[in-house]
């Protein structure tokens, strides 16, 4: 969707390296800033890659100071459009920093998922390869992990005919010694061709290092070069349609007429392809909650689901979609990580492109823990005490559980030999409760011994990282109690007891920058406990606190971003002055 984007900027970059309107430097700001806006970064770094690219073929044969005006008015449009985009791109630099990758991928990470040469073949016929609609496309370990969607490069045959038709053109031109008009626009299609493919084959191409270098090393998915690739034979196909019809000339109407017939066929061979891999169905059946949904909805606490990618992958990468079963629609039972935000159901586990150091740590505990096979899903005594301690309210399964602790049946649903069924844990801890038992685990191997340890209960215990929060033995017992009385997503307030000499006020929410905590209206520092929850400390008495989510990245980005959008509004108006002013210096 982000990359949809790019053909309009690259028109608009194109304007403003030809053109010295100012609106157009003002256009593009504008275009590039919306693609920041859409929250996928690396289709922003293609689009900047083609435009980049695009820009030096441009200026290939024009003299030194054209190419330098060319390259300063696109150099002022991107700080522009970065300028408006402040408001995304300083959070997002501030997530990375707390990722677990914040320098970059190594080169092995950053080229997971790369082109696998087979898949040229989808350039004539999508499913050549299989149809994953219905269950005849190779397992994703086939390709490395790599999966259809990634990896299909079908843009109908008229594209390839036209990219055939206009090189053997511009080919023939060159070997006569003459030169096409606006020939940069082939080179630049020529070239973009040739450095995305070498780009998205990734670990298999020759240029693999480039995946260790700045800003490349930020991303994984090389195959997505394959967008370029294909933007690249559109261009010039679009290319040779347009010398053609200057070429024709009186013929024009009939050659149009001609164009057009061509292109219906073009729409009629992409929805023929677009048919045979969606599936189809009544929104309204999809979009209302199926009855489990619903009972875990009233359970008001977090959600862990297990053995549910297991049960997918082994029914769809089989049988697919499309053949005439409900099992597709009865997975839907099963909040899932993102799309339990439909259904407004907290889970515990997250599915990311890019993930938090701190959450990635508790869920690599949880893993080691919480081992599933085709068959059965086997919950260790440490595996509990973890779920206890991460607020696993509802444990719902595909899968039948080994576990010794037995968990009381919340409901269950079955389909066609699927079972799929919702566990109460009633041990679960709250949001927020008060601790007086400390327990100082520095690193990951202490905090499994820690958890694994009969002495450590959750609700009485926390994990610190921070020796100057130990507490002293004698606060061990009932720490006191904790009521929420307002809760919204970037402040909340509540009410603590604390009966002992003191107490951690431990929050189950992530422990990021920007969170502050205001007791009794004085500020308090928060520290990390249970290796990504927030934690305070607090004497005995009652205390009003308030938690608020002002981080400093979203206030000065949008600062940033004000200013830079004023300034690009204004451009047209005040580029043309400052420019005179600049000739007549001269």
């Amino acid at each position: 969707q982000s990359l949809s984007m790019t053909p309009l900027i690259l028109a608009l970059a194109h304007r403003v390296l030809s053109g010295k309107n100012a609106v157009w430097i003002s256009l593009f700001a504008l275009a590039l800033s919306q693609q920041l806006f859409t929250g996928s970064p690396q289709p922003v770094l293609l689009t900047l890659f083609m435009i980049g690219l695009y820009a030096v073929l441009m200026g290939y044969g024009q003299g030194l100071a054209l190419s330098l005006a060319s390259v300063g008015r696109l150099t002022i449009a991107i700080i522009l459009a970065l300028g408006i985009g402040a408001i995304q791109i300083l959070p997002s630099a501030e997530m990375l920093s707390q990722s677990t990758s914040p320098g970059g991928f190594s080169p092995e990470e950053a080229s997971y998922y790369s082109f696998p040469l087979v898949h040229l073949k989808t350039l004539i016929d999508p499913f050549i390869l299989g149809n994953p609609k219905i269950g005849t496309y190779p397992p994703f370990t086939t390709f490395d992990g790599s999966i259809f969607w990634e990896n299909n490069l079908y843009i109908g045959w008229i594209p390839l005919i036209l990219l055939f038709l206009s090189l053997a053109r511009y080919y023939l031109v060159a070997s006569q010694g003459s030169t096409l008009q606006n020939s940069s626009v082939m080179i630049f299609c020529v070239v973009a061709l040739g450095a995305s493919f070498l780009l998205m084959l990734g670990k298999y191409s020759p240029v693999y290092l480039a995946y260790s270098v700045w800003p490349l090393n930020l991303f994984r998915v090389p195959s997505r070069f394959a967008w370029i690739f294909l933007i690249a034979i559109v261009s010039a196909s679009a290319w040779f349609l347009t010398r053609m019809t200057q070429r024709i000339g009186r013929w024009n109407g009939l050659f149009s007429v001609m164009v057009s017939i061509v292109l219906a066929i073009h729409g009629v061979q992409l929805m023929g392809a677009f048919w045979d891999y969606h599936a189809f169905g009544q929104a309204r059946l999809w979009l209302t909650a199926p009855p489990l949904i619903k009972k875990i909805q009233a359970t008001k606490g977090p959600v862990r689901t297990i053995g549910v990618e297991l049960v997918h992958n082994k029914q769809f990468l089989k049988t697919g979609w499309g053949t005439p079963n409900d099992t597709y629609k009865f997975l839907t039972n099963v909040p899932s990580p993102n799309g339990n935000l439909y259904w407004n159901i907290v889970q515990t586990d997250i599915y990311a492109g890019r993930f938090l150091k701190r959450s990635s740590l508790v869920e690599s505990l949880m893993g080691s823990e919480i081992k599933s096979s085709e068959s059965v899903a086997t919950i260790s005594a440490t595996a509990k005490r973890i779920l206890d301690l991460y607020h696993g309210a509802s444990i719902v399964s595909a899968l039948p559980l080994d576990i010794k602790i037995l968990l009381p049946v919340l409901d269950a649903t079955e389909s066609a030999g699927l079972r799929i069924t919702a566990y109460r844990n009633a041990q679960a801890l709250p949001r927020a409760y008060l601790a007086t038992h400390t327990v100082f685990a520095p690193t990951l191997s202490k905090v499994a011994v820690a958890l694994a340890h009969q002495s450590f209960i959750p609700g009485v215990s926390v994990l610190i990282h921070d020796q100057s929060l130990t507490l002293n033995s004698e606060n061990r017992g009932e720490g006191g109690t904790v009521e929420i009385t307002h809760d919204e997503p970037m402040r909340f307030t509540m009410t603590a007891h604390v009966s002992a000499p003191q107490a951690i006020l431990v929050v189950g929410d992530t422990y990021y920058p920007g969170w502050k905590a205001m007791v009794n209206g004085m500020q308090t520092p928060i520290y990390p406990v249970n290796i990504k929850e927030r934690g305070i400390l607090l004497p005995k008495g009652v205390h009003k606190v308030v938690w608020t989510y002002e981080p400093a990245s979203f206030a000065l980005g949008a600062r940033i971003s004000i200013t830079m959008l004023m300034l690009t509004i204004l451009f047209p108006m005040v580029f043309p002055l400052f420019a005179v002013r600049l000739r007549t210096s001269a």
